[in-house]
């Protein structure tokens, strides 16, 4: 997970940056796709991808690893689901993502985005205040013109409510801080801001992409914006009376001409607010039919934030912030803070309990802890999948990323199956880091955002980082699909769309203890797992983690990166500079006994999960419990008995 830099890579699971626009609306650039140019084969498997193990280097090895990774798995949501074709392998993807990969291999150079022309406050962008006032003018009717030109000189609450996007270019540079990485509304500035910054590829981003956003973002920012108009409309009508009252003080011609630009604007902004009360009260509807669906299967699930969001709305913020942040976290976009340990507690823990609560509430909120320490094992020397002599091929990287993916979410699923949730669809986005990696070095020839500087990165520099974008943005749409379809307590629900089966019920997840491909080992599970929970608590508590050891002891990085002709070892930047250690050295444990492990693991989680939460509600002590138990290694990962 680092900013990769094998070949160029033209990589788009990302929206548009228009100058104005590309601010937050990123989140939604999935939101109407169709996907007419995927496949609709449904997958023959419970993985995500088809290949006749005869092609691979090393069938035998081949055939015993995928019986391996199909024990036990639930299947794949087939209806949310489209085929790619990679050369021989098959590979299925969520639709919204993979045809963002079908635009992203056919997407043209750079291009900058129009500019957006208004219609609904086209006035208020053409309006300039006039110069009306008799000379010579008193000081009192120098002050009733100082009035007028406060109330309609600088006036821009129409426009933000038609481009409720404008909002990033007031933010900061690059402000990254735990307060912002824990909103929604943070984290879409945040992201939002980076985008201005540079062109999106021609083709990439598809014509109805803005006003669907738009549409989005004022929902969010809604309550804002209306108080906004409300106040600018209030200022409107008292200097106008004031201006009535001291007629005298101007030009009459002019005086008349402004009362008619004057009452233009007022209407153009009364209309803007009403049509926006109306976007919500629509959205609210939509909203409410949702979850009248949900509890018409027998189900039910907590209440949201945001409430005028529909559940596809909440799936697109998921996708979408979660590929981000995912990438973020791997070194791209924006730098944030250095070291292994605080990009994971700044993009990854904290914003993935923010989507988290956005799609499942406070069942949701702590989801980034579990992911967080999803993290204990690098992935670095998978993701070049097969393209450096004399590593595994094509088809070993991509069976055991695959497998890498069900251990990302081996410390979430489980919780999520014991609150009673239909976890397919998010075992699912985690099976789908494989695909991810693999299908972008059909499209390795463009980078994206070259032109960054500190405090920004490169966005896309490579296949590798298209794969981590793609695994974040499956991680956070498998996690809204399972949240956003309820809980069944009673186990007789009626499915809402492919259920499957919700797995091993002994709320297992992590460390294979047959010795499978997903087992931390008994040497190094205890020792990330601490590292990974202190990181989590010592930042909250006020700093950044203990970086000065960052991963001494966690092995090959998942920062690594893939060797290429300017970097020979492929070794990222952020690997060479956060990791030190390796497999063959850094800190070695003896360890302590695993009750006593077991034991201080429960603590430091639950002391993490708080804080994660921002304070506002403490886990229950059980949960954490049986979390802390998937960190010592007793149980097992889903799709292991």
């Amino acid at each position: 997970m680092s900013k990769e830099s094998t070949t160029k890579q033209n990589t788009a699971m990302n929206p548009h940056p228009s100058v104005v626009s590309l601010a937050v609306v990123i989140p939604l650039f999935l939101a109407v796709f169709a996907l007419s140019s995927a496949e609709a084969r449904p997958p023959p498997h419970a993985w995500p991808f088809d290949f006749d193990p005869e092609l691979a280097e090393d069938p035998d090895s081949i055939r015993e690893k995928l019986a391996d990774l199909g024990d036990n798995l639930p299947g794949l949501p087939a209806e949310s689901m489209a085929e790619l074709k990679a050369g021989p392998i098959d590979l299925w993807l969520f639709s919204d993502i993979a045809e963002v990969f079908l635009r992203a291999k056919d997407a043209g150079p750079p291009t900058p985005a129009p500019m957006p022309t208004p219609t609904r406050c086209a006035h208020h962008a053409s309006f300039v205040f006039p110069s009306m006032l008799r000379t010579p003018a008193s000081p009192a009717c120098a002050a009733v013109e100082d009035e007028l030109k406060t109330a309609f000189g600088e006036a821009p609450e129409c426009l933000d409510i038609e481009f409720p996007e404008r909002f990033v270019r007031a933010l900061p540079p690059a402000d990254v801080t735990l307060n912002v990485v824990s909103s929604i509304e943070g984290l879409i500035g945040l992201i939002g801001e980076a985008l201005t910054h540079f062109d999106m590829p021609e083709g990439l981003v598809p014509p109805w992409f803005m006003p669907t956003a738009r549409d989005i973002i004022a929902k969010l920012r809604a309550e804002r914006l209306l108080a906004a108009a409300e106040t600018r409309r209030a200022q409107y009508a008292a200097a106008l009376a004031a201006a009535g009252a001291n007629a005298g003080c101007f030009d009459a011609s002019a005086l008349a001409r402004f009362q008619q630009d004057a009452s233009t604007l007022e209407r153009e902004l009364s209309q803007a607010a009403s049509d926006l009360e109306r976007l919500v009260a629509d959205g609210l509807a939509q909203a409410e039919r949702d979850r009248q669906r949900v509890l018409a299967a027998g189900r039910d699930r907590r209440v949201l934030p945001y409430p005028s969001l529909t559940d596809r709305e909440r799936e697109l913020l998921a996708a979408y912030l979660g590929g981000f942040t995912w990438r973020m976290r791997g070194r791209g976009l924006v730098e944030g803070p250095t070291g292994t340990q605080s990009k994971r507690l700044y993009f990854t823990l904290r914003p993935f309990n923010a989507i988290g609560e956005l799609v499942g509430g406070e069942d949701g909120d702590s989801a980034g802890v579990g992911l967080a320490l999803g993290l204990l094992r690098g992935w670095g020397d998978l993701t070049d999948m097969g393209h450096t002599p004399g590593e595994n091929d094509e088809f070993s990287d991509l069976v055991d990323l695959t497998d890498r993916g069900l251990y990302q979410i081996s410390y979430t699923e489980p919780d999520l199956r014991d609150q009673h949730y239909d976890t397919k669809a998010f075992i699912a986005g985690g099976l789908q880091m494989g695909p991810c990696y693999d299908y972008p070095w059909l499209f390795a020839t463009l980078y994206i955002g070259l032109e960054l500087a500190d405090p920004y990165v490169i966005f896309i520099d490579g296949p590798g980082a298209s794969g981590e974008f793609c695994a974040g943005a499956a991680l956070g749409l498998g996690l809204a699909k399972t949240m956003l379809e309820g809980t069944c307590e009673t186990g007789a629900c009626d499915c809402l769309s492919d259920c499957g089966d919700a797995g091993p019920s002994d709320g297992g997840t992590t460390g294979d203890q047959d010795g499978g491909s997903t087992d931390l080992g008994a040497d190094s599970g205890a020792s990330d797992a601490a590292e990974a929970t202190d990181a989590a608590v010592g930042d909250t508590a006020g700093d950044a983690l203990g970086d000065a050891h960052d991963d001494a002891s966690l092995g090959a990085s998942e920062d690594a990166g893939v060797a290429d002709g300017s970097n020979p070892t492929g070794t990222s930047d952020a690997a060479r500079d956060d990791n030190p250690g390796n497999s063959s050295g850094g800190c070695q444990n003896t360890g302590p006994s695993e009750t006593s492990v077991w034991v201080v693991f429960a603590a430091l989680l639950w002391l993490a999960c708080g804080l994660g939460r921002r304070g506002r509600r403490w886990p229950p002590l059980a949960r954490v419990w049986a979390m802390a138990g998937r960190m010592a290694g007793r149980v097992r990962p889903p799709g292991r008995t």
